[in-house]
């Protein structure tokens, strides 16, 4: 009786082992015997599974099933890395508004964008280090943001103009969809769920409630003085009519006007 060969590699088959040893080939009714040149007219599946790595035959390669990042480390992508950039983006523009109109701006309000600002950063770090109350604090800083730009807006339309209802109603509705969508974001995203662990302290709280007063109440306060304080065009001392002549600028209120039309000084 010939010995069996594996119909694969060609190389003999042991007996009672499952597997060829040169090529790892499962060995049940795969062979042929030898000088036999009949084969098989199908091909086997094999299971991954089937097969024990500690079994395979040496120079077998064993494939994992999932194969973790090389670094081992957590990375933030997609809409997360936008939301992440967008926080860093809307801080520093914060500062370097309240440097460039520091002389402009009222204490309070200088205050109040500033611990914006501290909170858009601290939320994006913890973001980028994974830590647990990192989705806490950043469906904080949605939250709070949008309800200091909705406080901001009859602020804007006091004193602005431009801000007519059409516009009003588009930022409001604006405002409020960007939160929503942010929050369902924050829900519902799978990287989200697989890469943070969502849990808060008592000091969270704390920090998140000092954080909203410090911001609310300046815009309040604006808001007020806005809305009952005086009215700010009283507040514009009245420019005094000036002419010009050959001895230079002249304040219309210290001007003589000579008896004679012709040598009047022309105002234009």
């Amino acid at each position: 009786m010939s010995k069996p060969v594996c119909k694969y590699c060609g190389h003999d088959l042991e007996p009672n082992y499952p597997l060829c040893r040169n090529c790892g080939m499962p060995a049940d009714s795969n062979f042929v015997g030898a000088g036999d040149d009949e084969t098989d007219d199908f091909e086997t599946e094999v299971e991954v599974t089937d097969v024990n790595p500690s079994e395979a035959p040496a120079g077998i390669p064993v494939i994992p099933e999932h194969e973790p990042p090389k670094d081992g480390k957590k990375h933030i992508r997609g809409w997360l890395l936008l939301f992440v950039i967008l926080l860093f983006l809307g801080a520093a523009r914060t500062i370097i508004e309240i440097i460039r109109t520091n002389m402009l701006l009222d204490t309070a309000m200088v205050v109040s964008s500033l611990v914006l600002a501290g909170l858009a950063i601290i939320t994006g770090v913890a973001l980028i280090r994974h830590q647990k109350n990192a989705i806490f604090l950043a469906r904080s800083y949605v939250v709070i943001s949008s309800i200091g730009s909705l406080l901001t807006l009859p602020i804007l339309a006091a004193v602005d103009w431009a801000f007519d209802a059409a516009f009003l109603l588009g930022s409001l509705l604006g405002i409020i969809g960007v939160m929503v969508i942010w929050l369902l974001f924050f829900s519902k995203s799978k990287q989200v769920k697989e890469d943070y662990e969502k849990k808060h302290t008592a000091g969270d709280w704390v920090l998140v409630i000092l954080a909203a007063l410090f911001i609310f109440v300046p815009l309040v306060m604006g808001i007020n003085k806005v809305f009952n304080g005086p009215d700010p065009s009283s507040q514009i001392p009245e420019e005094s009519l000036e002419i010009y002549d050959d001895s230079g600028w002249t304040d219309v209120d210290t001007v003589v006007i000579p008896d004679n039309p012709d040598d009047s000084v022309p105002v234009f």
